[in-house]
């Protein structure tokens, strides 16, 4: 399962995710859940995390044109986020194990 998310401009260095979609990984530990991260300017950049239902994730606040939003930040450096040849690798092998089990 993919959930493809993202603003026009991302805002800042990290990956902003609202917790709900976490708590989708968390209630559904059998599946193989993703979470896309589209951005289109500076440039036109995707992101994918695989949350992982064994941790718990820290909620930030932030503010977005007056209101307090809450996300769950990822970096470039969180074990959970992967760039685009490491999610198509992972399709792969999962093309690979359907074949193989058919």
């Amino acid at each position: 399962m993919v959930e493809v998310t993202g603003t026009d401009t991302m805002r800042g260095t990290t990956y902003w995710v609202r917790p709900d979609k976490i708590e989708y990984a968390n209630q559904h530990p059998d599946e193989d859940v993703w979470i896309c991260l589209h951005f289109n300017k500076p440039t036109e950049k995707f992101v994918f995390i695989r949350p992982d239902p064994a941790k718990t994730y820290s909620v930030t606040e932030k503010k977005i044109r007056g209101s307090t939003e809450h996300y769950v930040e990822f970096s470039d450096s969180s074990d959970d986020v992967y760039g685009v040849d490491d999610f198509f690798r992972h399709l792969l092998e999962k093309r690979q194990e359907f074949v193989t089990d058919s």
